[in-house]
């Protein structure tokens, strides 16, 4: 047997072909980071015992964590061979000894002080710093609460799995924004000194304590009480129509019952114009994973991540992302897996990562990616269509799963096979032997996760390369055990959960389409009140509305208008905004309306009776209160409630809930997806419908219990498209930076540091150069920053963009 840094060629000496790793080119090469320093003579290669499926409640607990964070027998590799069955594989390309590295240190600066990125321990220290008028409540936060932007929904400091605390610089500045003291009311007393503010500065004056109002010819915002912001927005509101009314609801620390209370307060006032910021167009990677797999939900859980013996890792921004999937990573790859990165930029975060757990990563960082392959803007499909061509020219494929649970698979080899190796290589933008060298590293794993990136479900491309993705999975059989599956990431950890419970203009509650049948469904749970049955308007598409005057009140519970809308000066049109928050917000000091209110809600922390979310491997997890609510602030849905009773006080009832737990049991009912709800209640609960690979152990929940094979067609790309980023790479803090490969900055003769103006049919954006090894091809920008190049409906198709010079 072999192991995965081996190869097989019988006219070898079986030690020296056992020592010796495949190693494509050395254009690959130069682009892979270090591999670890290996022994010679043949690996001893030992499979690991099952481990037991999750039951479908949880509470975490002390022996819990304890066996989870027990790691592997040293003598265990997780890197098997392909079973001896089958032939003998070997990739065409030059065999070269095994590259040295993975032991080498990323930097010899202790902590990484002075170096881009982010140290655990720097990011703990400065959250004390911040919170020394407050450290109690910091600490319970991070401790007892479970962290309200990874979409990963880490539980506490640490959830049980190896990898150490979480804790990172988003979560350190959310932190700050739940345990802050009151705002003073002079600091909202005038409107131009808030519109000179900083969005970040604004958000640190403090927490919202009371309601404010702000009537036109003000000249800032006046304290007043519950009664008296309520009776205004009656007086300006005579005579409330759904369809000239508008909710929004920011994604970040949402949860469940928030976004439930918004979603039932909406369509009972007869709108349909309902939905979550950042704006978001359907997910057709989701659509994509849930015809194949008849599930769109992830097939893999966090602990799979630990159990894999190879992580493909496609696009994502793991350095600003998700720094917790980042530390897992770190944790699998000491347990021994292969961490494969497919991208088009290298991220610099990926070759210093630090762990807080293991002392020389601490001080010193460690390579993460095992393998980097560089691939193309949209070249996914076409990259991972090479890799399944290449397990099926190498008959690598795991037979017995793919007759016994998967249909279509002559219609794929046909499909393979009608596509030309050049013709990959073109749509990919990488070599065959790239695709060649993972399809050798998948042969030989017998357990695989796929790690996608909201990158990559955000491209136009997406379900193309879901399709491929999908494909692979199903050749190798890395479906329902330990150590597979596929876990796409979210923006957030509000978004799945908001959308699971009708936050979206063309969907009810449970993902149903909005229609007649569906909406009277839903009436006889809400009483019998009227429901919408045509679709309403989405986020990007309100403020057209907004400007031909169609919209007489925008609701926004939690909403930051200003960095997720590229045309939020429309809502200067809508005569009534109302804002439930935490803090202030840069949308808040919008001019022209006649009415502007700010109602203070409590925080995700301070939520009476705890709150709810759905991370991405589709778990509920339970946060407690382990906060005080302000004297005059509200919980969410009590705020919602009293904002509807105003306008329509037949809702009363309708709209009335007792506490958070009351609210879990309705959407319980409601949405059967989310069953099991309202059985959470103390701190550590979670459960996870489905269990831990969504159901496809024994069968698929398809019609035919297998999964279908799906083909992917190769997609053309615009000769330069813009991609958008949320945020610059980590050795940068430059949000103007425009990134371009060397091969299209020359054929512009642009320079490092130049001043460059990106143009495409929706506007322009002047930014400054960085010239940065990638495919030529494609440009990338960060958001919001030139939200200008983006229009705002759905993008089918990559956005065109040109380049030149610009005016310094």
């Amino acid at each position: 047997m072999t192991g995965l840094g081996t190869s097989v060629d019988s006219g070898t000496d079986s030690s020296h072909r056992d020592a010796a790793l495949l190693i494509p080119s050395s254009r690959l090469l130069r682009k892979r980071l270090p591999l670890a320093q290996r022994k010679t003579g043949p690996p001893r290669v030992l499979l690991p015992q099952p481990r037991p499926v999750s039951p479908t409640i949880h509470m975490d607990a002390p022996e819990a964590n304890r066996r989870a964070s027990t790691p592997r027998s040293a003598a265990e590799p997780s890197m098997s061979t392909a079973p001896p069955s089958k032939p003998p594989v070997r990739s065409a390309t030059t065999q070269l000894p095994a590259v040295p590295g993975t032991r080498s240190l990323a930097s010899v600066t202790p902590f990484g002080w002075n170096l881009p990125g982010v140290h655990p321990w720097r990011s703990l220290w400065s959250t004390l710093v911040d919170n020394l008028d407050n450290l109690p409540a910091a600490w319970s936060v991070l401790a007892h609460g479970v962290c309200d932007r990874s979409s990963l929904g880490v539980a506490g400091l640490h959830d049980g799995l190896p990898g150490g605390f979480h804790i990172d610089e988003t979560r350190r500045h959310q932190v700050r924004s739940h345990t802050q003291p009151p705002i003073a009311p002079a600091d909202l007393l005038e409107l131009p000194r808030l519109r000179a503010m900083a969005p970040s500065a604004m958000a640190r004056l403090g927490r919202l304590a009371s309601p404010y109002i702000h009537r036109a010819g003000d000249r800032g915002f006046t304290k007043v009480g519950w009664d008296e912001a309520l009776r205004a927005i009656a007086a300006a509101v005579p005579k409330p129509n759904g369809k000239r009314m508008a909710f929004l609801a920011g994604e970040e620390s949402l949860s469940i019952e928030a976004a439930y209370a918004l979603s039932k307060t909406a369509r009972l006032l007869t709108s349909a114009h309902v939905d979550l910021l950042p704006p978001s167009p359907p997910s057709d990677l989701e659509a994509t994973l849930g015809a194949a797999l008849g599930t769109p939900r992830s097939t893999a859980s966090t602990e799979d991540i630990l159990d894999a013996q190879v992580v493909f890792v496609v696009g994502t921004q793991l350095s600003t992302a998700e720094s917790r999937a980042r530390a897992l990573l770190l944790a699998a790859k000491r347990r021994g897996a292969r961490i494969v990165v497919i991208n088009p930029v290298q991220e610099p975060a990926l070759a210093q990562v630090r762990s807080q757990t293991h002392l020389p990563a601490a001080l010193f960082g460690v390579r993460l990616a095992d393998d980097f392959v560089e691939v193309a803007a949209g070249g996914d499909a076409a990259f991972f269509t090479g890799v399944a061509k290449a397990i099926v020219e190498r008959k690598g494929s795991d037979t017995t799963f793919v007759h016994t649970r998967t249909n279509g698979l002559d219609h794929l080899s046909a499909a393979l096979a009608a596509h030309t190796w050049s013709q990959l290589e073109a749509a990919a933008g990488c070599p065959r032997r790239d695709m060649e060298w993972v399809a050798e590293l998948a042969v030989r794993a017998e357990r695989g996760v796929t790690l996608i990136g909201t990158g990559l479900a955000r491209h136009p491309h997406a379900a193309a390369a879901a399709g491929a993705l999908a494909n692979l999975h199903l050749l190798r059989g890395w479906f329902g055990t330990d150590g597979t599956g596929i876990l796409p990431l979210a923006t957030s950890i509000g978004r799945p959960g908001a959308q699971l419970v009708g936050v979206a203009p063309t969907h009810l509650p449970n993902h149903e389409v909005i229609g007649p049948g569906t909406a009277a469904e839903l009436s006889k749970h809400w009483g019998g009140h009227f429901v919408p049955v045509k679709p309403g308007q989405s986020a990007t598409e309100l403020p057209a509305l907004a400007t031909q005057g169609e919209l007489d009140l925008l609701v926004c519970l939690s909403a930051h208008l200003q960095r997720d809308l590229r045309t939020v000066q429309a809502f200067e049109h809508v005569g009534v905004r109302v804002f439930l928050d935490t803090v202030v917000r840069p949308s808040m000091a919008l001019e022209g309306a006649a009415l502007t209110v700010l109602l203070p809600i409590d925080g995700f922390y301070a939520q009476a009776g705890g709150a709810t979310v759905h991370t991405a491997d589709a778990r509920i997890r339970f946060s407690p209160q382990v906060l005080p609510s302000l004297p005059l602030a509200r919980p969410p849905w009590e705020a919602l409630a009293a904002l509807a009773t105003t306008l329509d006080p037949e809702l009363e009832t309708a709209l009335y809930w007792p506490d958070a737990a009351a609210i879990r049991r309705e959407v319980a009912t409601v949405v059967p997806t989310l069953a099991g709800i309202d059985a959470l209640s103390s701190a550590g609960d979670w459960i996870q419908p489905g269990g831990r690979h969504a159901g496809t152990e024994t069968s698929f929940p398809t019609a035919s219990g297998r999964a279908d094979f799906v083909p992917v067609p190769l997609a053309s790309a615009p000769p330069l498209q813009v991609v958008p980023r949320r945020a610059p790479p980590v050795d940068s803090t430059d949000r103007k930076a425009v990134l371009i490969s060397h091969t299209d900055a020359k054929r512009v003769g642009l320079h490092p540091g130049d001043s460059v103006r990106v143009t495409t049919d929706s506007g322009q954006f002047q930014g400054r150069a960085r010239l940065i090894t990638m495919p030529a091809g494609a440009v990338h920008v960060c958001l919001p920053e030139a939200a200008d190049l983006f229009g705002d409906a759905a993008a089918q198709e990559p956005t065109t963009a040109a380049i030149t010079r610009g005016h310094t």
